[in-house]
């Protein structure tokens, strides 16, 4: 069993250490010799072997009294290194430094972070021309029959503004200000807002309406909940191209439940279908 466990550990790509209450070194497999850059350790005082060692034990003496983790720079680079009681001793867990297919995975995001920012900063400008000439055509038609068309530019205007934002949040962490909605309520203001460029108001398309009218507030990020049901319906209509029914249904999934606060809540469903080719509902 001690010869597998052995393998085992010279297989792992992670380098793992092994130090018993004195600070000894009783364990190193090869990862750890390889990150270290040093030969046979097995025996000798982790702080004496050299600045990386030192480094490794301070950690080590922290993780007498619980698991910790720390940032390490070794010969090999910087590493992430858990430590945790191992009986007497300590065990360490050293993870490599990133490898160069990860390196230019994130040099990529980082490119496409940039392209995605200087495209939200062009798109803002015009953005900024359309809301305001729409506020000022409400002015006007105040009150008339075209003021609902330019209450639907205005308020498309401000969704599009919400989106450029978390576009230009692409660089940092994503917050979604997630609240109780009404489920219904969003999907007939997708409907109202596209239901003309879409073709459900009129010809070859028709919409049937399947809602739960008893369906409860659902925690939904409106702006990102919307651009999921436009794109529900383009997908239904896309797939009947000679016409025919999307019937768009909502209710409360029996038997299923999520946790939130220590209670159990129900959960929503949103179901599209068409009468197209492709893949059964």
């Amino acid at each position: 069993m001690r010869g597998a466990a052995e393998l085992a550990l010279e297989a792992l790509p992670d380098g793992v250490i092994l130090l018993d209450g004195d600070g000894r070194v009783r364990l190193a497999n090869g990862a750890a010799l390889d990150l270290l850059s040093l030969g046979e350790i097995e025996g000798a005082v982790l702080a004496t072997l050299s600045e990386a060692g030192a480094a490794l034990a301070t950690l080590a003496k922290r993780a007498r009294e619980g698991a910790v983790r720390g940032n390490v720079s070794l010969p090999r680079g910087l590493v992430e290194v858990h430590a945790a009681p191992a009986g007497a001793g300590v065990v360490l867990a050293i993870r490599p430094p990133r490898t160069l297919a990860e390196a230019r995975n994130a040099a990529d995001l980082d490119r496409l972070r940039i392209v995605a920012a200087g495209l939200a900063h062009e798109v803002r400008n015009p953005l900024a021309g359309l809301k305001g000439a729409a506020d000022l055509l409400a002015r006007q038609v105040e009150g008339g029959a075209l003021s609902e068309y330019v209450s639907v530019i205005a308020r498309e205007a401000a969704r599009l503004e919400a989106l450029t934002t978390e576009l230009l949040d692409l660089t940092r962490p994503l917050h979604l200000e997630r609240r109780p909605r009404n489920l219904n309520a969003l999907i007939e203001h997708v409907f109202d807002v596209y239901g003309f460029s879409l073709g459900l108001r009129a010809g070859r398309y028709r919409l049937r309406r399947a809602f739960d009218p008893s369906l409860p507030p659902v925690l939904m990020e409106w702006n990102w909940m919307a651009q999921v049901v436009l794109n529900l319906l383009k997908n239904a209509v896309e797939a009947m191209p000679a016409g025919g029914t999307v019937t768009v249904e909502t209710g409360v999934a029996l038997g299923l439940f999520t946790r939130g606060e220590g209670a159990r809540r129900p959960l929503a469903f949103l179901r599209v279908k068409d009468e197209g080719t492709g893949f059964p509902a």
